[in-house]
């Protein structure tokens, strides 16, 4: 899918615990006690909605599968 915009871009400065690897993926980490964990993202926008309303919105995945249908922010 053809992006307009994509966040992070090689513009962004990450702060104190946000780094953006080789791949264009952000990456942050979070600490829960003893235990640090990485999350990794990244947000892409289309220049004009998509025709299936059923794909409009934001999808949340992890590990290669959808956690979270697309939904909108109303």
């Amino acid at each position: 899918m053809d992006l307009e915009f994509r966040y992070p871009n090689k513009d962004h400065k990450p702060n104190y615990s946000i780094t953006i690897g080789n791949d264009g993926w952000e990456v942050e980490t979070l600490r829960d006690g003893e235990e640090v964990h990485e999350v990794r993202w990244w947000m892409g926008f289309t220049e004009k909605p998509l025709k299936a309303e059923y794909l409009r919105g934001i999808s949340i995945l992890a590990r290669g599968k959808m956690l979270q249908r697309p939904f909108m922010f109303e």
